[in-house]
């Protein structure tokens, strides 16, 4: 309940002469901070009922929203578990980087879907339960730089091979294991803009390679216009296994926003051999 002051009139009979010039002036005062205090109450609680914003960011496969209809694995569980969860969302389109920019400035009232849990980002950043597990890495290659990549038995001895160029897109995270190889081997040429972009540069020969997912290539190369005439695709065995997906949160966001998270994805019986 907001609290609204009561005033009582001052005349010329209940007060001496002058009094009540003084007194509705003052009156006029602690109405203005009552009617500011009401405003501000209310602001606040509209503010409160805002939905949660949730952004993802554009990655056939894994996470588009067509017609308001979400498609790919990613974001098609994470859209169930908010469902379970009966939270009021309004999803975002919005480039990783920016995702980033947002955690890192503890914007109010923002998750995000489909990010890995790294140590960087738990600095900045809450995460709810993981709510899917991918499928292991695989390497796509130009066909000019596959021949050469067939002949490496496992992905440490290909990245010890800098005659080979490595292309990734801008900002984008392989998971705890993976990272840190690639910190170690440096030199990876980074490509700002969209996945289907990677993928061409790959196709036409200006990069030797990069890495994806599974559940993505088709979808992606489907998008860019690359065939498998233009590309190879190659597994090594000493890939980690997958990595997990989670809701990530800014640290303004309340806790409970977390708690109903996981029951969302708890709902959903997601089993991922964690």
């Amino acid at each position: 309940m907001f609290y609204v002051p009561r005033f009582t009139k001052i005349t010329s009979m209940d007060a001496p002469r002058g009094a009540s010039v003084t007194a509705s002036s003052s009156m006029r005062r602690v109405a203005r901070t009552g009617c500011l205090l009401l405003g501000g109450l209310l602001s606040a609680a509209v503010s409160s009922a805002e939905p949660l914003t949730v952004a993802y960011a554009h990655r056939p496969g894994y996470a588009d929203m067509i017609e308001g209809v979400p498609k790919g694995i990613s974001i098609e569980i994470a859209y169930k578990a908010v469902q379970a969860a009966k939270l009021d969302v309004s999803w975002a389109l919005m480039v990783q980087p920016r995702q980033m920019a947002m955690f890192q400035q503890s914007a109010p009232n923002f998750c995000a879907i489909g990010l890995f849990k790294t140590p960087e980002r738990v600095a900045y950043a809450q995460f709810s339960h993981p709510y899917y597990r991918d499928r292991r890495f695989v390497v796509v290659a130009s066909r000019a730089a596959g021949p050469e990549l067939h002949r490496k038995p496992t992905f440490a001895q290909l990245l010890e091979d800098r005659r080979l160029e490595l292309g990734l897109l801008d900002s984008l995270s392989y998971g705890s294991q993976i990272d840190e190889m690639l910190r170690a081997r440096g030199g990876v040429t980074k490509v700002e803009g969209r996945i289907e972009q990677v993928f061409k540069m790959v196709a036409s020969g200006r990069i030797d390679y990069t890495l994806a997912s599974p559940e993505e290539v088709e979808p992606i190369m489907a998008m860019a216009g690359v065939t498998h005439e233009q590309v190879d695709i190659l597994s090594y065995p000493d890939f980690p296994e997958g990595n997990l997906r989670y809701f990530i949160c800014s640290k303004a966001v309340d806790k409970g926003v977390i708690k109903q998270l996981n029951k969302g994805i708890a709902a959903l019986n997601i089993h991922l051999n964690e």
